[in-house]
Order: C-alpha cells, then structure tokens, then sequence
C-alpha cells in the first residue's frame, strides 16, 4: 500500500480544483436577443432602343426585301427581349401622277429576332420583310417614295 504524503495530496487537490473551475469556465456564456431590420429596392428596367442596320432601296410592287435591325440593351445589366414587331409608320409620296402612297401600300412581316437575355451593354441584330403590296390599282405616287418602319420591342 502507498503512503500517501500531504504534499502530494495538496498537489492533487490543486489540480482537481483548477480541472473543476475550467471545466464550469468552458461552459459559461452570456445570452441575449436582438432584432432588426433591412431594406432593398429593385432596380427599373432601360427600355431598349432598335435602328435599322443599312439602307433598303428600290421597293418595287410585289417583290419583298429584308430590312436588317440592331436591338441595343444600354442598361449595364442583361435584360430579356421578348420578342420584336414592325409596322409600317408612314410614307412619302412619290413622284408619279397616281393616287396618294399610303401605309396600305406597304407590308412588314416575317420579322425574325431570337428571344432571350442580351447582355448589359450590348445588341442583337433581327431581320424584318417589307414589300411594296402588287395591287390592281395605279401605284405611281409609291414611285420613289420613303418609307418609315416602326419597330417595337417587348
């Protein structure tokens, strides 16, 4: 059997006494609450801008041509296009001798553009059909007329 000194039990003492107090200090903390709040807005969108890309010359009744477009997202995030439309917005009367030139003398259709995200900062081209209409009537005031496209994006 072991003989057991009082200096060795003070030893043991001691360190059982700090083991113990760390042991409770490990586990000591504070609680509490809190609440609080933010906000965020969203941005708006920039409405794109479409020109036409090139010239279309010489329409003659009944002989379709294509009108190249350019679609430009100036916004500096990518924004989503739908979708493109053209109308014919106006004309000039020619130089012939017939009845007025109209928009009725005109058609735009088959216009052709890829849906989807355009880049911030950049564009994508479409290409649109317009026609001089082959119609039963006197077309010589469309003689040399010009022709103004509207497009629409959405």
């Amino acid at each position: 059997m072991r003989i057991v000194t009082k200096k060795k039990a003070a030893v043991v003492v001691a360190v059982a006494a700090v083991a113990i107090a760390g042991a409770g200090g490990a586990y000591a903390y504070w609680t509490t609450s809190g609440e609080g709040s933010a906000t965020g807005a969203a941005g708006t969108n920039t409405a794109f801008t479409i020109t036409q890309v090139g010239n279309v010359t010489g329409l003659v009744p009944g002989v379709p041509q294509t009108v190249n477009f350019k679609v430009n997202n100036g916004a500096n995030f990518a924004q989503y296009l739908t979708g493109v439309t053209a109308s014919v917005a106006g004309t000039t009367t020619g130089n012939g001798s017939g009845p007025a030139c109209t928009v009725a003398d005109y058609q735009v259709d088959q216009v052709a553009i890829a849906a989807g995200q355009i880049a911030g900062n950049s564009s994508q081209t479409g290409t649109a059909v317009v026609m001089l209409k082959n119609t039963n009537a006197n077309q010589d005031n469309c003689k040399g007329a010009t022709v103004t496209l509207a497009f629409t994006s959405n």
